[in-house]
């Protein structure tokens, strides 16, 4: 079976420091390489999602709207550079 080495995990915005690092310990504690783990905003993380293979130069406009909060990333992409 294959392995994963590394993860991006979305966590909601309002998480704070402690909650971020409380992830990062339990993403470390399933196997997962300290160099490899990246805790992201969820509406980041959906951001940098949509912009995975685009070509040119784009702004994207991303909502995440769930869990009793609405979240908003405005993100330039550039030749594939976020």
């Amino acid at each position: 079976s294959a392995r994963l080495a590394r993860v991006v995990v979305g966590v909601p915005v309002h998480f704070d420091e402690r909650q971020r690092e409380a992830t990062r310990r339990a993403c470390l504690d399933a196997g997962f390489h300290k160099g490899g783990v990246q805790v992201l905003a969820e509406s980041t993380a959906a951001a940098v999602a949509y912009g995975l293979g685009l070509a040119g130069s784009k702004t994207a406009l991303v909502f995440d709207a769930g869990g009793g909060t609405t979240d908003v990333t405005l993100m330039r992409i550039e030749e594939g550079d976020f």
